[in-house]
């Protein structure tokens, strides 16, 4: 049996597998040396036919169904989407321990280190809301010491302006299109997770939070401050929440609450042009003052 320990911003997990998984070098900036026990623990077992999943149907896409039962413990079916074929079978046991039952036919492409498969098997957003932990969907740079989180719904330029502060600021790149928001001791700070998207930049590092800025396309460059609630619904669309389980969407709009009463959450609607990191970078030393 091999076991691989993963840590993220200090939620250690194993792996353990009786194959060999030639992980991509995303996840293997991920992986922890140190000799602290692990608090989760996925083992994987392959099978020649998935079992079927036991609980209630609660949420299902395409290429994922979730399933719950009568302690509130999940299953996650994972499919191929285009061939919809049972891939993976994720069951809790309990609050630390999964069994993640394999297809055998497909061991050759699970374990290629392009694929995501496994690691979308192991729920990680469930582990990191334990631990105060929410994953938004942002490009996530560090200019001075601090993170600068630049979000909003695909293709309204979360790269571009990131690529704007990395070229023009010497804004140093940590994950183009995801981000852990984590609080320690009731301090909110950003840290690198193992899922780039398309940017192919994924680093293990985190900084304390400037600002998230929500994007919109304009032909100037406008930014202006949420407030309240609205701050919250905004930094909410754009996180991995778990709607079909209360508990689950309570806890992240109480975290949330905290982050957005902390973080300056802002508008700002921009050009590509250089002149949009100038503009931003005057208006969020406005807002120190």
């Amino acid at each position: 049996m091999m076991t691989y320990r993963f840590e993220i911003a200090y939620v250690r997990f194993d792996v353990v597998t009786d194959f060999g998984i030639d992980w991509n070098p995303y996840f293997r900036r991920f992986l922890y040396e140190g000799d602290k026990d692990a608090i989760y623990r996925y083992t994987c077992r392959v099978c020649d036919a998935l079992p079927e999943p036991q609980g209630m149907l609660v949420y299902h896409t395409d290429s994922r169904f979730v399933f719950v039962n009568e302690q509130k413990l999940e299953e996650r079916l994972l499919l191929l989407p285009l061939y919809q074929r049972p891939l993976i079978l994720m069951r809790e046991i309990d609050a630390h321990q999964r069994i993640l039952y394999i297809n055998a036919e497909y061991i050759p492409l699970l374990t290629r280190p392009e694929s995501f498969q496994i690691f979308n098997a192991l729920a990680a957003e469930r582990m990191m809301i334990r631990h105060e932990g929410i994953v938004l969907h942002a490009s996530y740079i560090v200019y001075n010491g601090e993170a600068i989180l630049f979000t909003a719904p695909s293709g309204t330029g979360k790269s571009t302006q990131g690529d704007l502060w990395v070229r023009y600021r010497g804004a140093e790149l940590i994950n183009g299109d995801r981000v852990l928001l984590k609080r320690n001791n009731g301090i909110w700070k950003a840290y690198g997770f193992p899922v780039c998207g398309s940017s192919d930049v994924c680093l293990n590092s985190s900084a304390p939070i400037r600002a998230v800025i929500y994007l919109a396309k304009g032909k100037e460059n406008r930014a202006s401050l949420y407030s309240g609630s609205e701050a919250i619904r905004r930094v909410m669309s754009e996180t991995t929440v778990n709607y079909w389980n209360s508990e689950f969407t309570g806890i992240a709009l109480d975290l949330l609450s905290d982050f957005c009463s902390q973080t300056p959450v802002c508008a700002y609607s921009c050009t590509k042009e250089p002149e949009a990191v100038d503009d931003l970078e005057a208006y969020l030393e406005e807002l120190r003052k």
